[in-house]
């Protein structure tokens, strides 16, 4: 692949997609990132640069266009992007780039998003003085797209917990779970 084939496409589409979000009928939003997903999937070793992404967000604390990135991440899953994905979950003031990072966890194969379960767990038990609600109810959301026994076993475990905020985003889906049964 060459270099920035994936910055250019995002620079791109990140032109066209504040377009079409300032004209109505905005359905177009939606029609432009499902043609964004689909180039983005016909590419190849896009790995190095959505890493080269991640550590210069980082470094520079300049989350541009994290959204059309992540869907990279999602089209293109990787090991590699676990331990800045759970980064990001470790930084304050960015509920909506926590919210994606989750997103693109529960989006990933199982066989990869499920080597960050437990990271996720000890990060819950930290962190959620500082998530937002939303964050909370995605991780556990995040925990049952993974699937791993050890995530479905702690969403059980957490609605025994005190704090409330964890408490009732486990017991919603421990309750959703048990539906399924």
């Amino acid at each position: 692949m060459n270099v920035g084939v994936v910055s250019n496409l995002i620079d791109t589409y990140s032109s066209m997609l504040i377009s079409a979000s300032k004209t109505p009928p905005y359905s177009d939003v939606g029609k432009i990132l499902e043609k964004f997903s689909d180039e983005v999937s016909c590419l190849v070793e896009v790995e190095g640069e959505v890493l080269f992404y991640f550590n210069d967000c980082f470094c520079n604390k300049n989350w541009f266009n994290y959204d059309l990135w992540f869907i990279v991440a999602i089209e293109h899953p990787s090991q590699k992007y676990i331990e800045y994905l759970l980064k990001i979950l470790d930084e304050s003031d960015v509920e909506a780039i926590q919210w994606k990072a989750l997103d693109v966890l529960a989006n990933m194969p199982e066989s990869i998003s499920e080597s960050a379960v437990s990271s996720l767990i000890k990060l819950i038990q930290s962190k959620n003085h500082v998530w937002s609600d939303e964050v909370i109810k995605k991780f556990f959301e995040t925990l049952v797209f993974i699937g791993s026994d050890a995530g479905i076993s702690f969403i059980s475990k957490a609605c025994e917990l005190q704090n409330q905020r964890i408490n009732i985003a486990a017991r919603y889906w421990f309750e959703r779970l048990s539906e399924e049964e």
